[in-house]
């Protein structure tokens, strides 16, 4: 089934071409392109993560906390006010506004809640009900030390969410107020994504892809620019890559691997 999620690539394309055809005399009516896109500063982002955290960030158990640095330096900064991208970003999320559809938002509601059950469990993943029970616990380590980095690169970057600045832009979700560079849900998605991968490799494209839909599903709902689920989906792949160095992880994969029983 086609859902507008998946078709926001396609349209990048026609948001530059409308950025690089604009004049001063005749600019897009759309806001949030000068101060109003500033970064938060820090007492705004403290106040905001208080309020709307998902989760009490703790010490990472498998990955090294020191490699933070590292990890932030591999994220560009996200798009200028007035650049030609976050000209781009914007237009993306008006023209997804009025495309999405009744559907679009019930799935992007339903992908809110950050977790196994609601990313790849049914109906809209491939994990059983049993699979989802016995994979639960191992992936709610993973999402806890993926936290860690995420909550400070968001602090860090405190880029504002777009309906906070966008004229005429409206949720069609449940609000949240922290920063929103990068996507918390493009990057847990496309991490859990990958290890999943790992478990049960057949599944390797339909996992993927349904990472894409959870991650573009942020934009289409009004809560995150394009370039912030890209940033995620970079920062998913980066953390993956640094999961695999711990030897712990390895040892509890495997041993997941091993019991693992696919659905017939």
């Amino acid at each position: 089934m086609k859902t507008v999620s998946l078709r926001v690539l396609r349209l990048l394309p026609l948001a530059f071409l409308l950025s690089s055809c604009a004049t001063e005399q005749h600019p897009p009516a759309i806001v949030g392109l000068t101060e109003t896109n500033k970064p938060t500063t820090t007492q705004e982002t403290v106040e905001t993560s208080k309020s709307a955290m998902h989760v009490d960030v703790k010490t990472p158990r498998f990955l090294v906390a020191d490699h933070y640095d590292a990890i932030a330096k591999s994220l560009p900064a996200f798009p200028s006010a007035g650049s030609v991208e976050q000209r781009a970003d914007e237009l993306t999320l008006l023209s997804l506004q009025q495309m999405r559809t009744k559907a679009d938002c019930s799935r992007a509601a339903s992908e809110v809640k950050t977790n196994l059950a609601n990313f790849y469990g049914e109906p809209n993943g491939p994990l059983t009900a049993q699979q989802v029970k016995k994979l639960n616990p191992f992936f709610e380590e993973v999402r806890s030390d993926a936290d860690f980095f995420l909550h400070k690169l968001k602090n860090e970057r405190g880029r504002k969410r777009p309906f906070t600045y966008i004229n005429g832009l409206e949720p069609c979700v449940a609000r949240e107020l922290t920063p929103a560079y990068p996507s918390g849900h493009a990057t847990i998605s496309r991490l859990y994504a990958l290890i999943l991968s790992d478990l049960y490799p057949a599944d390797t494209k339909v996992l993927l892809k349904r990472s894409d839909v959870i991650a573009n599903d942020r934009v289409l709902a009004g809560m995150h620019h394009r370039s912030d689920v890209v940033a995620g989906q970079a920062l998913g792949e980066r953390l993956y890559k640094e999961f695999e160095k711990s030897p712990d992880f390895k040892k509890e994969l495997a041993e997941l691997e091993h019991s693992a029983q696919r659905k017939n």
